[in-house]
């Protein structure tokens, strides 16, 4: 596989992503061990599949001339195209040619700056081509059109519907190049596996299964939208009495246990996220057990911030190697939002690197860097790729709301 937010990410210390659920099913179906390769360019998955290192190829590789014949296609073809990413709004663009005298920020010598340079010349010229920096990747160039810094990036459409389900703002229906079929492959003398996994994967479409994975990763909301729970006059919050409660059991200040549940979800205890988080604390299942409480108890507000409690106290014990209680609150939330297992990556990287592991300012930065191979793929890294501007975020808003309740006894 190749880490990508379409394909393979770790999140809160579980494995995710479209391909890898459907590769883990297919093989918990049939009795197979799963070993994941992870691999950091497509060049090095065909030089896998070339040398019999691995026996299938998990990841949607376009087909070209050069590779359609030397690896078989192995389950479902999927068609891709590339789109142009823009904010909604009424200065949206809906023709190609209304990008001549535009600026479109591209990725250097990705075929995202190939394709838009033949469609400049398909036009005869006027498109204003801006290169990014290296140090950008794909989702930095959708973030910033999604925050106005740039008005236009292109990429392909499911990296891009996936990234309308972070940002409520992005548009990205206006295609600019043809179609072209991507599909697993498997080795060329992995005929009974290739076989096996095309009967296979004809069944899974025509199931519940798929389309619960492509509404998961494509098509449900990963922000949160408010269902403006009513707040008693002079509360923070519907469960300030268990706030207070369980914040005195576990020597965590109330105030500071409600603008977790704030943020995670403005108290609505009803609410499920797209990985399957609930309740007010936003717990997985999976969380639970570990903590060997029923999920089932997940849906009652008390022992869900009675977990969350625990969960944060713990990490706290996790962290303990930063001396400063100041600084460790940010590691602790961080650990919530994303698991501790990319908070440690990124301590390494600070470590290797001459910065302070013990800064969340050193710790932060290396953080953000986990989305660019020179950093994910570093030995030091244990966990991979991750997107990290929404969990810095979550730290910063959470903070925020701290400061903002503190004053409420």
């Amino acid at each position: 596989m190749m880490y990508a937010s379409t394909s393979y990410f770790r999140l809160k210390d579980e494995e995710l992503g479209f391909d890898y659920e459907l590769c883990k099913r297919f093989c918990e179906e049939k009795g197979l061990n799963l070993n994941i390769t992870t691999a950091s360019s497509i060049a090095e998955l065909t030089r896998l599949l070339e040398c019999d290192s691995i026996d299938l190829l998990a990841y949607r590789l376009p087909m070209t001339s050069e590779n359609k014949t030397q690896f078989p296609t192995a389950g479902k073809d999927y068609i891709t195209k590339q789109v142009l990413v823009q904010r909604r709004g009424r200065k949206m663009i809906h023709s190609v040619t209304d990008l001549i005298s535009r600026k479109v920020v591209v990725m250097a010598n990705s075929k995202y700056e190939q394709r838009l340079r033949n469609l400049n010349e398909e036009l005869g010229g006027g498109i204003d081509i801006i290169v990014a920096p290296d140090t950008l990747s794909e989702d930095d160039l959708i973030q910033q059109v999604s925050n106005g810094e740039i008005e236009f990036t292109i990429a392909e459409d499911d990296l891009a519907r996936m990234s309308t389900t972070y940002y409520r703002n992005l548009d990205c229906a206006m295609a600019i190049s043809f179609p072209q079929r991507a599909a697993w492959r498997v080795g060329s003398n992995t005929t009974d596996l290739k076989d096996t996994l095309d009967f296979w994967m004809k069944d899974q479409v025509e199931i519940e299964y798929y389309q619960h994975l492509e509404d998961k990763y494509f098509t449900l909301a990963k922000y949160f939208d408010s269902k403006n729970v009513k707040i008693p006059r002079g509360a923070l919050s519907p469960y300030d009495n268990i706030f207070r409660e369980v914040g005195e059991k576990y020597g965590i200040p109330w105030q500071f246990l409600a603008a977790v549940a704030h943020e995670e979800s403005r108290f609505d205890n009803s609410v499920t996220s797209w990985m399957g988080a609930q309740g007010v604390m936003q717990i997985m299942p999976s969380t639970a057990r570990h903590y060997n409480v029923e999920p089932d108890l997940l849906t009652h507000p008390e022992e869900n911030i009675r977990l969350g409690a625990r969960i944060l106290k713990a990490y706290n014990r996790f962290f303990r190697q930063v001396e400063d209680s100041t600084e460790r609150v940010n590691y602790v939330l961080a650990a919530y939002n994303a698991g501790p297992a990319h908070i440690l990556d990124a301590m390494a990287l600070a470590k290797k690197h001459g910065a302070d592991p013990q800064k969340w300012s050193d710790t932060r930065h290396f953080l953000l860097q986990k989305d660019k191979k020179e950093y994910y793929r570093d030995p030091v890294v244990k966990a991979g790729y991750f997107k990290a501007d929404r969990t810095i975020r979550y730290v910063d808003d959470v903070q925020r709301t701290y400061d903002k309740y503190k004053i409420k006894k």
